[in-house]
C-alpha cells in the first residue's frame, strides 16, 4: 500500500492511498478518527514511520496559534490509522513547541531504528519574538 499527503491552499491536507503506487484513489481531507476534519491551515505535513506505525507531522489551526503566521507552529505528531486513513486523535503529541516564530519548513529524515524532525523558528513577522521565539533549531529524536 502507498500513501501521498497532500497541501492544498484551501486550509486543508489530504491524503490518499494507492496499491500500485501510480494509481491513487480520489484525495480526501485529513480527518480525526471521529471523522471531524483536521485544518492545516494550508502547510506542510510529513510522513514518519515508526515502530512498524504510520505517525502524521504537521501544524494545524488551534485557538491558541492564531499569531503565528498561517498557524505554523506547534509541530504536532499523530498515529496514522492506515486502514480509515485518518489520525487517531489521542496519540497527538506537540514535537516542537509554539513560541510566536513559524515552523512551517520542517523536515523528517528516517533511518532505521529512529525519526529525526528537524525546524528551526522563522523569525518572522516582527515582532513574535515576544512569545518567547530566538531562533531556535530544533532536533527531536524518536525512538
Amino acid at each position: 500500500e502507498y500513501f501521498v499527503t497532500l497541501r492544498a491552499g484551501d486550509g486543508r491536507g489530504y491524503v490518499s492511498s494507492s496499491s500500485d503506487g501510480l494509481n491513487y484513489k480520489e484525495p480526501r481531507p485529513w480527518t480525526w478518527d471521529d471523522g471531524t476534519e483536521l485544518a492545516t491551515g494550508d502547510t506542510q505535513q510529513h510522513w514518519l514511520k515508526l515502530k512498524d506505525k504510520l505517525f502524521l507531522v504537521y501544524t494545524r489551526v488551534t485557538p491558541d496559534n492564531s499569531h503565528v503566521f498561517r498557524h505554523r507552529a506547534p509541530l504536532f505528531m499523530a498515529e496514522v490509522d492506515p486502514k480509515r486513513l485518518c489520525l487517531i486523535r489521542n496519540t497527538e503529541v506537540v514535537l516542537v513547541p509554539e513560541r510566536g516564530a513559524r515552523l512551517g519548513n520542517f523536515q523528517v529524515t528516517q533511518l532505521p531504528d529512529k525519526a529525526i524532525v528537524t525546524v528551526s523558528e522563522w523569525m518572522q513577522p516582527v515582532g513574535c519574538d515576544k512569545y518567547g521565539s530566538d531562533n531556535s533549531i530544533y532536533l527531536a529524536t524518536l525512538t
